[in-house]
């Protein structure tokens, strides 16, 4: 009977050392991915080489207005005889946020061709957008949408099938 209180009074002791190291290692997981941060979440854009990804503000700001910036992806590009010279016509598009304590941050979205941006306010359904980008090259359709959400803003990519129309909507930016 000596031997079974001796094995219980262990077996105790080591389930509260697991259960102690184990809420440990969660609290120091959730702080090195910054889960605890004041950060509101931010959907990243599908990752290349040439999207670099930017943190997003802190939930404290809210915002008053955006800028859309296009321009050349590939500037190098200029040779028409070059085997990839469609990629000359490869545009970047990046939206540049204006938030209400006056501070501006560009964020790139992602590349496209054929590309022009309007900054005129809209409704669609029931969102409120801030501004579009719309993309026609070579059969192909795309749109960058940027609307309102609880004082943050989505950029969502609309890419459109030229098999049957239909539109394949991707989250690019979220804060």
């Amino acid at each position: 009977m000596h031997t079974n209180r001796g094995f219980a009074t262990m077996l105790v002791i080591i389930v509260l050392g697991l259960l102690i190291a184990g809420g440990g290692a969660y609290y120091a997981v959730r702080q090195d991915t910054g889960l605890e941060s004041p950060l509101i979440n931010q959907v990243p854009a599908p990752t290349t080489d040439a999207t670099p990804q930017t943190p997003a503000p802190t939930a404290a700001k809210t915002v008053a207005k955006i800028d859309w910036h296009i321009e050349k992806a590939n500037p190098a590009i200029a040779d028409p005889d070059a085997p990839n010279h469609y990629r000359n016509d490869e545009q970047k598009i990046a939206v540049d946020i204006t938030f209400t304590d006056k501070s501006t941050k560009r964020y790139d979205v992602d590349t496209a061709y054929g590309c022009t941006g309007s900054n005129t306010p809209s409704t669609e359904g029931d969102k409120q957008v801030l501004g579009k980008v719309t993309c026609y090259y070579a059969l192909t359709g795309v749109a960058f949408v940027a609307y309102a959400q609880d004082g943050g803003l989505v950029v969502e990519r609309h890419d459109e099938s030229a098999k049957d129309g239909s539109i394949k909507k991707t989250t690019v930016l979220e804060i």
